[in-house]
């Protein structure tokens, strides 16, 4: 049975759409948190981060919406460490990498990859779609309100009438 507009505005659906409000407001926010963060991390890292050569240790191709990765393999403070980042280059390339001094593990790369970049939320299009969400389900209620409103004047006016026949 399909839906009809009506049926979207009916007092069970004000709870849906309050909650994609909700949910799409949370995903852009959380992905502006994320992504003006890792910028931030870039910015601050080339700053006063400390320079090492990392090597790439292997690749995956991007298929879909997966971005390209590289695993960047580097030695700090007598510890090895590895991590996937977004990126493309051969296996056995080497790599600038700028470390946090007060935790190697944090850094980015020379192609602006952070060790960050494959966090769920960093990617800019969670703004759009966490936005784009969070309008159909404010349209939404703001016509579920009109509509009530509608309805309760009509219906005052039929009691006038009532009233004065």
């Amino acid at each position: 049975m399909a839906k009809t507009e009506g049926d979207l505005l009916k007092p069970r659906w004000i709870v849906a759409w309050w909650l994609v409000l909700l949910a799409g407001s949370v995903l852009a926010a959380m992905t502006a948190m994320t992504k003006f963060g890792d910028l931030d991390k870039q910015h601050r890292l080339r700053a006063g981060g400390t320079e090492v050569i990392a090597t790439v240790t292997d690749h995956k191709d991007g298929s879909g919406r997966l971005a390209e990765q590289i695993r960047v393999a580097y030695q700090a403070q007598g510890h090895s460490y590895q991590q996937w980042i977004k990126g493309d280059a051969r296996v056995g390339e080497n790599m600038w990498l700028w470390l946090d001094p007060a935790d190697p593990a944090e850094f980015v790369a020379l192609n602006g990859s952070t060790d960050d970049s494959l966090a769920f939320f960093n990617t800019w299009m969670g703004m759009p779609g966490g936005l784009g969400f969070a309008a159909i389900a404010a349209l939404s209620l703001v016509r579920h309100r009109r509509a009530s409103q509608a309805a309760r004047t009509a219906a005052e006016r039929g009691k006038r009438r009532k009233r004065r026949q």
